[in-house]
């Protein structure tokens, strides 16, 4: 009888364990398919951490004149060839030990997805954020067209097929300590009378670290400035139009590629000081700015080249 009744404890016991082994793993199961939240289309509201991470299903719209407000630590996955566009307000507002992120939900490779882009009259907050492997069609992983203003900062901007970002239009987003890394081509491209605000950022092991200026007039009773990046600006043909105003900040390089120039028809102000002089110099000057053009020594600086 003790036996039997031992053999009957025992099998209790077992069964017991095998209930709490089974509870176990659906709580897994919950906690890896329950908290997480597959989106796309119009999005408005908040993404909140409790549903982390949120899968990126089909594009991604932000509509004018709404808002949508994604919190700490929260990480947007990517499918493939996908992205954000932001016609309203994108308010990613992360902190140091809670970064929001937006890598691929598939290969941790460039070009996987697209960007997170903001169109003509939006804006918002990317602070202390992680975009990473973007790039599929717009060949970046933040892009600004039109007037858009939004407010990038300790943002991390890396692994883009091409640029870490590109501006277009009349753009004018402000960028402030931000790490530029591992680009393929340009940490930021410009087009147009696009015009960042730039302090604070650093750019490391892109194809070339400096800031990329397509040729461009800047229009008649405009004001632009320019500030130091820390990097040169590459610049093809600039034309400053009667009535405009071209700034230079202290301490900034402008390296021209072959036969490029720069000509006033307006207002340059260019002022350096002894110990912070404006450079003028060609593209394949690696005294200045390092080697820009990345060929290590291949190409020198010559007269008539710019």
């Amino acid at each position: 009888m003790k036996a039997e009744r031992f053999e009957h404890r025992l099998g209790g016991l077992v069964s017991a364990m095998r209930i709490a082994g089974i509870a176990a793993a659906l709580s897994v199961l919950v906690a890896t398919s329950v908290f997480a939240a597959d989106v796309s289309g119009d999005q408005a509201g908040t993404w909140t951490l409790a549903n982390s991470p949120y899968i990126v299903t089909g594009n991604v719209t932000i509509p004018a004149e709404q808002t949508l407000t994604i919190e700490p630590g929260v990480q947007v996955q990517f499918n493939d060839n996908l992205g954000i566009w932001v016609y309203g307000t994108l308010n990613a507002d992360g902190t140091s030990t809670g970064k929001i992120t937006f890598p691929s939900n598939g290969d941790l490779a460039p070009d996987w997805w697209r960007c997170i882009q903001f169109h003509d009259g939006s804006g918002g907050t990317l602070d202390w954020c992680v975009a990473e492997y973007g790039g599929y069609s717009e060949d970046c992983n933040v892009r600004c067209s039109g007037e858009a203003s939004p407010t990038i900062s300790n943002t991390t901007i890396s692994h883009s097929d091409r640029d870490g970002m590109r501006l277009y239009n009349n753009a004018q987003p402000t960028v402030s300590n931000c790490t530029f890394s591992d680009n393929a081509h340009w940490p930021i491209q410009r087009w147009d009378q696009a015009t960042p605000g730039l302090s604070g950022n650093t750019f490391s092991d892109n194809g070339h670290d400096a800031i990329y200026v397509n040729g461009h007039t800047i229009p008649e009773d405009a004001e632009v400035q320019w500030d130091n990046p820390g990097v040169p600006y590459v610049i093809e043909n600039t034309t400053i139009a009667a009535g405009a105003t071209l700034t230079i900040a202290a301490g900034t390089s402008i390296k021209f590629l072959d036969n490029t120039y720069l000509w006033v028809y307006g207002t340059l102000n260019a002022v350096g000081a002894a110990s912070n002089e404006i450079v003028f110099t060609a593209y394949t000057d690696d005294t200045v700015g390092g080697d820009t053009n990345a060929d290590g020594s291949d190409t020198t600086p010559a007269g008539d080249y710019w």
